[in-house]
């Protein structure tokens, strides 16, 4: 059997783990592992500490294996070696916490968001959220239930902008990260599988590339047009919903 190599894995990927093959769509599988949802991604940009990026021609391999695994060294379809890890980029979350984000930076944000069109459903969901950040930042009660699986998709308008939030929260005031847990992982449960998951990576500080390197570049001033570029391409709009609650956590943070 061919065995393909992957391009680059997450550092909790590159590990030794046993699981069932837990969803497919076209560019993605996930793997659900001892709670864990390794994703195998077909796209270079997309990655995380649990994500792996490989050929799409493994996708078949896969999806004839009831039994997906890694030693470390080598992913298995079965007891068959179907990817190398030994050639791929480890990739872990670099830290960010601790350096303010530039002015400019964020008033680029802003415009560019401007730009984009949005439905009335995201309209809505993004004056509820933005209502609900406000009051948690302000110390007062505030309460997510109406934002976690509000909105449509595999991951909701809402849950995407409550990432985006909580990665402002890392950036600026990591303690209260562990405060907006408390608070939203009871009602986890109220949204889809994939996002469940992601949030509570989320609400341990654990991001995806696209938005972490926005963020960066919002710290540095450097290559930030390609950075928002690329955030703004995570799915049909969880990167502009993404966008939009890291730029308003950044933002009530700022005049908090």
């Amino acid at each position: 059997m061919l065995i393909f190599d992957i391009i680059t894995a997450g550092c909790e990927s590159r590990s030794i783990w046993r699981g069932r093959v837990h969803s497919v769509f076209e560019n993605a599988i996930n793997i659900l592992a001892n709670n864990t949802l390794h994703t195998i991604l077909f796209n270079p940009l997309w990655v995380s500490e649990t994500n792996i990026i490989t050929d799409k021609a493994i996708a078949v391999h896969i999806d004839r294996a009831d039994i997906i695994c890694s030693d470390g060294d080598y992913l298995y379809a079965g007891t068959a070696p179907i990817a190398s890890f030994k050639n791929s980029v480890c990739w872990q979350m670099p830290e960010i916490s601790g350096r303010k984000v530039t002015l400019e930076s964020v008033l680029k944000i802003k415009s560019v968001l401007d730009t984009v069109k949005i439905s009335d459903i995201t309209a809505y969901v993004g004056n509820a959220f933005t209502e609900c950040a406000r009051r948690f930042i302000s110390g007062e009660n505030a309460d997510f239930t109406e934002i976690i699986g509000a909105g449509q998709g595999l991951t909701p308008t809402g849950d995407d902008m409550l990432t985006g939030f909580a990665l402002a929260l890392l950036c600026e005031r990591p303690a209260d990260l562990a405060r907006l847990s408390m608070l939203c992982t009871p009602l986890l449960t109220a949204t889809t599988d994939i996002s469940n998951y992601l949030l509570a990576e989320a609400f341990r500080g654990k991001f995806a590339a696209p938005l972490v390197s926005l963020l960066l570049s919002m710290q540095t001033g450097r290559g930030l047009d390609e950075a928002v570029e690329i955030a703004l391409n995570i799915g049909s709009s969880s990167g502009r919903d993404g966008i939009f609650g890291l730029y308003t956590g950044l933002i009530l943070l700022a005049d908090g």
